[in-house]
């Protein structure tokens, strides 16, 4: 099957999930999961959830109530993402697409080996590799900085045991996807 029509088939099974038992289930478990991670990590670099996305905005406060620095995904002009530091009193803008981002004149950050980047996606398979929306955002920005640590979020319904890869699609190192966490490594994968 192609990317294109996996990517319609995974956006109707993941609207179908909304809202749900499960899925808020799902949602309590992976901001548990992120929230005992990122004590290791002083910048949070999430995306503002969108539609029938997990549900990123408890993460966000909570990111604040412990003190962490945050950063949300713009796309500028180039049509490159650059994360952006928020603060709990920015207020978020309108994509052209709908999705909320930080305003242009908030202050931009690269990410580090002190990092931890929220990684969304349509799909996700056991290897840790993505289906996204089809951009290549966050393959380029995890391919730019490695010592960052990547860590795809989904629901269960997310999963699948073989996605199409390229030749530039990046692996997640870890994978919380609904209520089970998978390590991923380089030659076999661990569930925890």
């Amino acid at each position: 099957m192609d990317k294109k029509t996996l990517r319609r088939i995974a956006k109707e099974r993941r609207a179908a999930f909304f809202p749900t038992d499960e899925r808020k289930k799902e949602d309590q478990y992976i901001c548990e999961e992120i929230r005992k991670l990122w004590a290791s990590y002083d910048k949070i670099f999430i995306y503002h959830s969108f539609g029938s996305e997990v549900d990123t905005e408890k993460l966000i406060r909570s990111a604040f109530l412990e003190g962490k620095k945050v950063f949300l995904p713009r796309i500028d002009a180039r049509k490159e993402m650059r994360f952006h530091q928020i603060r709990s009193d920015t207020k978020l803008v309108s994509h052209i697409f709908g999705m909320q981002e930080p305003p242009e004149d908030c202050p931009v950050l690269e990410a580090d080996d002190n990092s931890l980047i929220l990684v969304p996606g349509l799909l996700f398979d056991r290897n840790g590799y993505r289906l996204g929306y089809g951009g290549g955002y966050y393959d380029r920005y995890i391919s730019e900085h490695p010592q960052a640590m990547p860590v795809g979020i989904c629901y269960s319904i997310q999963m699948t045991e073989e996605l199409p890869t390229e030749a530039y699609d990046q692996r997640v190192r870890l994978l919380i996807a609904g209520c089970e966490t998978i390590e991923i490594s380089e030659q076999e994968q661990y569930v925890l």
